[in-house]
């Protein structure tokens, strides 16, 4: 009976803008009552999941108040509703670059969390996201991702997942407003500490590490441009920057492999003229 309701809801929110919000609003609502952990609250991330697999209501859900608490039952639900949460979130964060930076700021908060399945699920549907596309033409920045510091925070401390995450956000952040950020934060040493413990992230990230030290070592527009890299090369050199990426050069992927050469070539040409 419960699938069957569920079915029934889904079809009526079909092509239909004031059921789609009526639809919306009412699951949420069931949701919002609903202990974490209890039936109810599966069966109605279920629904809500179902719900997002149609771009017509994701909008709808988003009004309702779905985001904060399909985050929540990420957080606290069962494995199986933390599941139907995350890929609903991952789908909602599909209408708009709006839609995404909300969803973004609720997982990059769950990466925090103490219950590695949690971190992990909300760092797989992070991943899900960056996969999907450019979201409308618009890529996710550090500022409107939550600035600078909350990212130079999750590599110094944070879960192996948030680490990862944190260093293909920036990595993916090539605007001009970012790379400046990063430029500015003293970020190295805490990309270089990943990058020393190599088997404790994926060689994935130690790509991206690799590719965020050649960044910092570019030179950006602006009279300080010039000073921020002769900074950042010095900061790299004294955090032991050069053997993880001579290391990288031997043996990482194609990728980290190019990414580390670039390094170094900027490295000696910065030190050189500094």
């Amino acid at each position: 009976a419960k699938s069957e309701a569920a079915g029934a809801l889904a079809t009526l929110a079909m092509g239909n803008e004031k059921n789609q919000h009526a639809v919306a609003q009412s699951a949420v609502k069931m949701l919002v009552k609903a202990p974490p952990l209890s039936p109810c609250a599966l069966d109605v991330c279920r629904l809500l999941h179902e719900l997002a697999l149609s771009s017509e209501n994701r909008n709808a859900l988003s009004k309702a108040g779905a985001i904060p608490q399909l985050a929540l039952h990420l957080r606290d639900g069962t494995a199986s509703g933390q599941t139907m949460a995350a890929n609903a979130l991952s789908k909602i964060a599909l209408k708009s670059a709006q839609h995404r930076l909300q969803v973004t700021q609720q997982l990059i908060t769950l990466l925090g969390s103490d219950v590695e399945a949690v971190r992990q699920r909300a760092g797989t549907a992070l991943k899900a996201m960056s996969a999907e596309g450019d979201h409308g033409g618009q890529h996710l920045t550090v500022a409107m991702a939550g600035g600078i510091d909350r990212f130079v925070s999750l590599l110094k401390d944070g879960s192996v997942e948030a680490q990862e995450y944190t260093l293909s956000l920036l990595w993916q952040s090539t605007d001009t407003a970012s790379k400046r950020s990063m430029a500015t934060a003293n970020c190295s040493r805490h990309v270089i500490a990943i990058m020393e413990n190599a088997s404790r992230v994926s060689s994935l990230a130690q790509e991206h590490a690799s590719a965020l030290l050649a960044r910092l070592l570019t030179t950006l527009p602006g009279e300080d441009g010039e000073q921020l890299r002769s900074t950042n090369a010095t900061e790299i050199v004294a955090h032991g920057g050069i053997p993880p990426l001579a290391a990288l050069l031997r043996g990482g992927t194609p990728g980290a492999k190019r990414f580390s050469s670039q390094a170094l070539a900027q490295l000696s040409l910065a030190l050189e003229t500094s």
